[in-house]
């Protein structure tokens, strides 16, 4: 079976016994172990999925799986019961150290979600949510592309963490957007009061003072309103 008709099963499973899946061993047996699988880390081979793995971190913090390919470790897991929502803290102990181990990704399960963040940030940037929430009782193909990226034979970081990117940045500016078409910035602000767009040039950049003039507000509203209907349909 190929990946979506592994996720369908998979799916099927956790609709059918979510209500029992009260404890981390029985959500793990049931729903995390048969994900990695379907990944291509083999749950019984200990040198694909190595649980209770130590980190190394002088807090003592250990992950519940560790995911590797040829020893190197590409993934630090935790999961929790499925009956329990996913809270993820922004200082989470496995997140500093995946920082410190290189960047391997950090994942965190309830079983019916897969939450997936880059280690490779600072304490100091803080936690701007996952490059990848994969919902297993509601997803695209789109989710399944992205998932596929992190299947075992084929992974590479660097091209997976600029993979999951590109979603997050499609999402902020769909949101700047929307914003602004719906309240433009106002041209009579100062420049620095002005909301500034995903990727816009800098103040020194675009000149001070700069404004659209007396209608600029209709002209950037019906500009991005064209705008957004090209990008993403009326």
């Amino acid at each position: 079976m190929n990946l979506a008709d592994r996720l369908s099963t998979l799916q099927a499973r956790a609709e059918r016994q979510r209500a029992v899946l009260d404890r981390q061993k029985k959500t793990e047996t049931a729903l995390v172990l048969p994900f990695f699988d379907a990944l291509g880390y083999d749950p019984f081979d200990v040198r694909a999925v190595e649980p209770e793995a130590s980190t190394d971190d002088k807090e003592n913090g250990r992950a519940d799986y560790v995911l590797r390919r040829d020893g190197t470790p590409l993934v630090l897991v935790e999961c929790t019961e499925a009956t329990r929502p996913l809270d993820v803290p922004e200082n989470h102990v496995l997140l500093r150290r995946a920082a410190l181990m290189g960047g391997p990704l950090v994942l965190f399960t309830n079983g019916l979600r897969f939450q997936f963040y880059t280690g490779g940030g600072t304490e100091a940037e803080g936690l701007e949510g996952p490059v990848l929430d994969f919902d297993l009782l509601d997803y695209t193909s789109e989710d399944v592309a992205a998932l596929r990226q992190l299947a075992r034979p084929v992974l590479d970081m660097d091209t997976v963490r600029a993979a999951l990117q590109r979603p997050i940045c499609r999402c902020q500016v769909r949101e700047y957007l929307t914003r602004q078409r719906n309240a433009p910035d106002d041209a009579t602000k100062s420049p620095g009061a002005q909301e500034e767009a995903p990727g816009s040039p800098s103040k020194g950049e675009a000149g001070e003072g700069t404004t659209t003039g007396v209608f600029g507000k209709d002209i950037v509203k019906h500009a991005l309103e064209d705008l957004q209907e090209r990008l993403y349909g009326p």
